[in-house]
């Protein structure tokens, strides 16, 4: 941000270095020592350093560079969010979780599939515990990005969609994670919750991440967790949260 300022300062120096040759080459036909020498420097000078060009794309590259480092910065809070060990119930922002959930999981999905947010702004707040939510959700859109990966072809993008809203007159919150991957089928539904269970080859699976995800969002939160074929042929998890937190 500093370089950013500065240069603004100092594009204020060139544009009035600037108006000072306008006037010196209207005068240049007077008798000035060394007038016209250093007009043709400040001209050599200008063609050198492509003058144009830079002040153009030297801004360009400091506003990349201040994107670059927030995502950076909303990554690092991410992570420290998500390696907070939690404890205490809290009041929770689900859909702020699920939002540095995303950008956790970024490096499973970004180079597989598109990622669409339509959340439920108006959402109330639940009681829970921010760092295991956010590990459950990332673990589900973990799994959507990897199965989207074994059914698209390269160069090819499926799409995740992750939707929230309250349901149940405002009791509870509902997240949905959709993608349009392979989908389980009806005879390994019921078995996929069950830790150490995969499906995937040797040495690529644990069977763990979705067992984590029954045992924060059911055992620790009280909620409910679903799985249905997505309408347009892939998976939907479907994770209901109660605002009052588990009973």
């Amino acid at each position: 941000r500093y370089l950013a300022q500065a240069f603004l300062d100092l594009a204020r120096l060139v544009d009035a270095l600037e108006a000072v040759e306008t006037v010196a080459q209207a005068a240049a036909h007077t008798d000035i020592p060394g007038l016209a020498e250093a007009l043709a420097q400040v001209s050599a000078a200008r063609d050198a350093i492509d003058h144009d060009t830079m002040m153009e794309d030297i801004p360009a590259a400091i506003e990349d560079t201040l994107a670059g480092i927030d995502q950076v910065s909303c990554l690092a809070q991410a992570v420290k969010r998500l390696s907070h060990p939690g404890g205490a119930l809290a009041p929770l922002d689900v859909n702020a979780a699920l939002r540095r959930a995303v950008m956790v999981s970024r490096p499973a999905w970004k180079c597989h599939a598109e990622m669409a947010m339509e959340p439920t702004e108006e959402l109330p707040d639940i009681r829970g515990e921010e760092g295991p939510l956010i590990q459950a959700l990332t673990n589900l859109i973990v799994n959507a990005g990897q199965a989207i990966a074994t059914h698209t072809s390269a160069g090819e993008l499926g799409r995740i969609v992750l939707r929230t809203r309250s349901i149940r007159h405002g009791a509870w919150v509902e997240i949905e994670v959709d993608d349009d991957g392979p989908g389980i089928p009806a005879d390994i539904q019921p078995r996929i919750f069950e830790r150490f269970y995969t499906t995937k080859a040797p040495g690529q699976g644990t069977g763990q991440g979705l067992a984590v995800v029954w045992s924060v969002i059911v055992e620790r939160h009280g909620g409910t967790v679903h799985v249905e074929p997505a309408p347009d042929g892939g998976t939907r998890f479907l994770v209901r949260l109660p605002v009052a937190g588990p009973r």
